[in-house]
């Protein structure tokens, strides 16, 4: 977090390693698969580090839960290479066709807006 002048988001168990080797990957990429061996996900924003346990988030309850008829398509991508900024879903509501836009910048909070 220091070398890249990140901000540390997160608890983690202390770990006892006795060497680790980081093989022609990125630092974050190096990081995700530490992260995934100890059972961590790692997110890097543009200010922030991130760690997330993941046995707790996934006791956690649900922000939303969508069913695959609220959903027309879909298209998913995982990068390790590349941090987005922001990200933004829209979809109109079925009952008043109200356009719903929510946005999430690259922290942890999110907002919901009614267009």
């Amino acid at each position: 977090a220091k070398k890249h002048k990140l901000k540390l988001v997160g608890s983690i168990e202390p770990i006892k390693l006795d060497r680790v080797t980081q093989n022609n990957e990125t630092d974050v990429a190096f990081l995700k698969r530490l992260g995934k061996e100890y059972g961590y996900a790692v997110k890097v924003t543009a200010t922030q580090i991130i760690f997330s346990h993941l046995d707790t988030l996934r006791g956690l309850p649900s922000v939303m839960t969508l069913a695959r008829t609220d959903i027309a398509s879909y298209s998913l991508r995982d990068t390790i290479n590349q941090v987005y900024k922001s990200a933004k879903l829209k979809h109109q509501k079925t009952g008043d066709k109200k356009l719903v836009v929510y946005e999430a910048d690259g922290g942890v909070s999110q907002s919901t807006k009614t267009a």
